[in-house]
């Protein structure tokens, strides 16, 4: 008798992870594998918006594109 046949380990996670965003989306996808790492401390969603509310846009954008210099 043969035993259960398992999905390559590389096959599981690419069809989990495209399962999960397909569901519910990129955002609650990256919270559930925070959550499941136990590096989700408290509440990611309002950790965001309150960052997005101290940030600077203009200096944040000007940052961004001074790093990727003249490919954009």
């Amino acid at each position: 008798m043969r035993g259960p046949r398992y999905k390559k380990e590389e096959v599981l996670v690419r069809e989990a992870l495209r399962t999960l965003n397909e569901r519910f989306g990129p955002v609650e996808t990256m919270r559930f594998l925070k959550v499941v790492k136990g590096e989700a401390k408290g509440d990611i969603v309002k950790w965001h918006r309150e960052w997005q509310n101290k940030l600077n846009k203009e200096k944040f954008f000007r940052d961004i594109f001074e790093v990727m210099g003249d490919d954009m």
